[in-house]
């Protein structure tokens, strides 16, 4: 993989410089994730940012009362465990590789050596503040919506706009990931499919088209 074209070509690094994402490509590394291997464990110390290239890793996070709660599923263009850069010094999460996936690391020491310097420091920090407003524009959206908008807008952002589409969470998973009760997504289900807007049958999810307004020109 040419990492330098890579990076260029990722939406979360658009923000950098050129010359910035050069720099960061000089200290990725792309590593290879057969299916269900584990790239690292929650509470393990953070090594490494992660970007996924190729495949699909799932995001989990262990549980007092049952099994680990599936958080997020990561798609490929997707960075995650940016968290160990400044938040954390350890995993806050469990990663798993879903299928054969490729993934690119930055290693946290040399992306905090880069850091160091005032140049690539600035155009970081600018970037990550054009994220920071858009997140805090979608919480905004999210904590005001009602539970349907907010699964609806979960499932779009995370699937895509697919009429259809196999789901490997569980709506446990799902509550926990919009922020609500599983009690309250199951009565969000139930008014969806009676407006025909959603129907949940297992691991599957049908979103109905819209219906087209019908009327006669005179």
């Amino acid at each position: 993989m040419n990492l330098a074209r890579y990076l260029d070509h990722q939406p979360f690094f658009r923000g950098l410089s050129p010359e910035s994402r050069a720099r960061l490509a000089d200290i990725a590394a792309s590593r290879r994730a057969p299916r269900d291997a584990v790239l690292f464990r929650e509470g393990e110390p953070g090594q490494a940012v992660h970007l996924l290239a190729l495949g699909s890793v799932e995001l989990s996070r262990a549980s007092r009362d049952g099994p680990p709660a599936i958080i997020k599923l990561v798609r490929p263009g997707e960075i995650f465990a940016e968290t160990v850069l400044f938040e954390s010094d350890v995993y806050p999460v469990t990663a798993r590789a879903r299928e054969d996936s490729e993934v690119v690391c930055l290693p946290r020491a040399a992306v905090r050596r880069l850091l160091a310097e005032e140049d690539f420091r600035a155009d970081y920090l600018r970037m990550m503040m054009q994220k920071q407003r858009y997140l805090a524009r979608q919480i905004a959206i999210l904590s005001e919506a009602r539970p349907e908008e907010r699964l609806l807008t979960y499932l779009r952002e995370e699937f895509g706009p697919a009429p259809e589409l196999r789901i490997a969470l569980s709506k446990k998973d799902v509550a926990a990931a919009i922020g609500i009760t599983p009690e309250t997504l199951s009565r969000a289900l139930a008014r969806l499919r009676r407006a025909r807007r959603l129907e949940w049958q297992r691991d599957r999810i049908i979103r109905p088209a819209p219906k087209r307004q019908g009327g006669r020109h005179d």
